[in-house]
Order: structure tokens, then sequence, then C-alpha cells
């Protein structure tokens, strides 16, 4: 315990000399848990040979050649292990690494370090894994009906690895990030307990899928269910129109997100940079393209028409000090709820950080439905509020009979350490699980009480 808080000063002094103590001070002390998280995954991986490095794609399939760039602190050659999501060791590989240094401009262009070596993905369990707890490897795993998308996206834009990201706060802000570059923290936030809850379920097998995979429709042919776990920000068109054609052909999706499909993006023709231009002016030409956000009029592609809520009718949560400080529910009999004991059914608590909202219907000053013309069916399950008329919405739609159903939770800290990683936990593991199985149960013509 002396160990780790010596070294949780030494962290917070490095921040405080890089950033200024002001800023650090008060970025810590308004995200506690993320900070507590950041430090755990460093320290947890602090002894390990590898300073940092990354792999040459964003996810794999069984059989695939994983390229892998290593950057340690000494040359020799040493036993590197691959680590599941509880931290256990699932393989090794014995190989030569020595000390590399990043190209100029590595934010943007890539590291560019030498390929230390080849490996071969086995068939291992669908999850993330990480080579010493600190490169990791998204493994697609065997054929289901449930697949989980991980938010590479937007771990790509808050990386600051090179000293640029997409943002200005803590790095330099530019238009484009490589994918190949180191990233830390090594595995979201916002997803890390959703992904540890997937990975050790008994009932359900899941596969898993990155952004870069939402462009290709052929990731989504053959599953049911698709789970957004995560802060799911940046989106490319394609990857929306693929979104919107498996929900109209009958599949069904649960959004564990926030502030998700906020920006569109698009990739370099390698794919391994993602280009976001922002406020900044876009030089394509294409005006449909253009890297702004989805809520622009101009793209002509509202979010509420895909996944019912956006964060313009949103906004901040735990941050604003107004509200619930998580989701009052607005019907504690619906059956989504059945297996959460009624007490933590006042407000399901989760401090959430980035709220997605709706336009709501009143009824006595009270909340009872929402505004959305796009989908035939919709309901409002839990709500939280912000001020200015604007919400945090845990929602359900179907917008049209053929169509699939969505569970939109509408916060991007469901699967974060407030949420499924939280003191109520159980409870969130029970409504996630019922989620899944109502929307398999839809599959297969089930019939079930959707709703009261």
């Amino acid at each position: 315990m002396k160990n780790r808080f010596k070294w949780g000063l030494i962290m917070f002094a490095i921040i405080s000399v890089a950033f200024g103590f002001n800023k650090a001070f008060q970025y810590l002390s308004d995200n506690k848990l993320y900070a507590q998280f950041v430090f755990d995954q460093w320290y947890g991986a602090k002894d390990s040979p590898v300073v940092d490095g990354y792999t040459d794609k964003q996810s794999y399939d069984w059989g695939d050649t994983c390229e892998v760039f290593i950057n340690s602190a000494s040359q020799g050659s040493v036993w590197l292990k691959l680590y599941d999501i509880n931290d256990q060791a699932v393989d090794s590989a014995w190989v030569e690494v020595k000390p590399q240094t990043a190209s100029e401009n590595g934010s943007e262009k890539g590291y560019g370090y030498q390929k230390t070596f080849e490996y071969v993905i086995p068939e291992l369990k669908g999850g993330i894994y990480l080579w010493e707890k600190k490169v990791p490897v998204l493994v697609k795993g065997d054929e289901t009906k449930i697949g989980v998308l991980y938010p590479s996206n937007t771990c790509n834009a808050y990386n600051i690895s090179g000293g640029k990201s997409l943002y200005g706060m803590f790095s330099q802000q530019a238009t484009q990030v490589s994918f190949l570059r180191p990233t830390f923290p090594y595995v979201s936030f916002q997803s890390f307990h959703g992904l540890r809850h997937f990975f050790n379920h008994k009932e359900f097998q899941f596969s898993y899928l990155s952004d870069l995979d939402m462009d290709r429709k052929e990731s989504l042919e053959n599953l049911e269910v698709l789970i957004i776990a995560g802060h799911s920000e940046y989106w490319s068109r394609q990857a929306r129109k693929n979104f919107d054609w498996f929900i109209s052909k009958g599949g069904h999706a649960i959004i564990l997100s926030g502030n998700t499909m906020w920006w569109q993006v698009r990739y370099s023709d390698k794919n391994d940079v993602m280009i976001c231009y922002k406020s900044m002016e876009d030089p394509i030409e294409n005006p449909l393209l253009r890297t702004v956000n989805w809520s622009d009029p101009s793209l002509n592609y509202p979010i509420g028409e895909s996944i019912i809520s956006d964060f313009l009718q949103g906004g901040y949560g735990r941050k604003n000090g107004i509200g619930f400080n998580g989701y009052k529910v607005v019907d504690k009999t619906h059956p989504l709820f059945q297996d959460v004991r009624e007490d933590k059914l006042d407000i399901l608590n989760v401090p959430s950080k980035e709220y997605d909202g709706v336009l709501m219907k009143y009824k006595k000053g009270e909340p009872i439905g929402l505004n959305n013309e796009s989908f035939a069916r919709t309901e409002l399950l839990a709500y939280d509020s912000l001020g200015d008329n604007r919400n945090g919405a845990f929602v359900f739609g179907k917008k049209a009979d053929s169509t699939g159903i969505i569970y939109n939770v509408g916060t991007m800290d469901w699967c974060s350490a407030y949420g499924l990683g939280g003191k109520d936990s159980t409870a969130f593991k029970a409504i996630t699980d019922r989620m899944i199985h109502l929307c398999l149960a839809e599959s297969q013509k089930i019939p079930v009480n959707l709703r009261k």
C-alpha cells in the first residue's frame, strides 16, 4: 500500500509538471475513478520490460498474423506474456526487444517502430488482450449471435501519444491521428467493466468488432444483437449506414454508451489514420463527408434517426451537480427491471459524465415519453434532469414492425466503474442481461412483454 501511495504521488507530480498543478488537481478531482483506473493500469504494468508498443491493426480474426511493435528499456531476448481482461496470462512469446524512437510527428503519421515480432492469433475467446498488460489486441473470436463494438475510434481520438490528439486539453489538437502508436490508458475506462462482464459471462457468448469493422457490412451479417460498449463518439458515414441497415433487416442494438455518434470521421486510404477536422475547415469536396458533428444540418443525417437520443438534447451529468446523479426509473414494474431489487430502482446509481437525451413529453411536470418521429414505438425507461430543458435518457425504440429493437442507455458510464463496475453492479448486470434476453427473444419471435 505504501509503495502504491508513493508511486501515486510521483505520478501526480509528473502530471502537475506537464500540465500545471491547478489543471491537474481539478481534472483528477472531477474524475476520481478515472484517475484511479489510469493509475491502476500504469502501476500493474510498470515492471514490464516493455515501455510501450502497438499492433498493425485494430482487430484480428483467428489465424490472422498480428504484427507487434515494441519499445523496450533495454536490448535483449525476453518472454512477453499475453494477458486477458482478467489479468490472466494466456500465452507468451520469446522475442528480441530493443529501445526504439518514435518518428517525427508520430501522433499523425504513426510511430514508425521496427516490427518486433509476428503472432498468429490462436483460437482465443473473443475479447481484448494485452501484451505485457500494455499493448492491446482485439480478438474477434468465434462467430456468435451477439457482437460487442469496442470504441477504437474514440480511444484514438483522446490518445495523446506523441503529443497530439483530437483535443487541446492535454495535448496539441490535430486534425488527424494515427492508429499506429501506443495508447494509454491501455483499455477504455468507459468500456472496461462491460468487457469484463461479457468476457466472464456464463450464459452468452460474444464476438467483438472495432469501429473500422463497422465499415464492412459483412461484420454484421450473422449477428442478431449488436452491443455498443462504452464511449462510442466517433463514427464514419459508412459505419452509420451499416448500423441502420442492420436494424432495418431485423437486427437489434443495445447501446451501453453516451455521447454516441457525435462526430463524423473518415479514414486514410490505408485505414491507419483517422481524420476529423471538427471546428477547422475540412478541405474535402463532398459536403456530406465533412468531419463535423453529426447534428450539423448540412450532413442531413440526424443522430436521433439512428439511435433515438443524442448529445444535443443531453449534456453533462455529475459535472454540473444538477439532477439525480443517476437515472430515475419511470416505471419500476417494467419487465426490463424484473430482476432488480425494488430498493435499487428508486435511482439507478450511475453518476454520468456525459448523457444523450431526447425531446420529452410531460404530464403534470413529469416526463412520460418522448418525441421522435423516426420511430413508430418509443418508451422512456429512466431519465436524469440536467437543467435548461436538457436530460439524460434511457430509452427503447422500434422503427417499424419489420425492424429490430433498440435499447439506448444514454450514458457513457454504464460500462465504467460508475455502472457495471460500481457499487450497484449487480443491478446493472441484471438490466444488461435482461436487455440481451429481450433482444434474442424478439429475434426468435418468442412472445415477450417488451413494454408494460
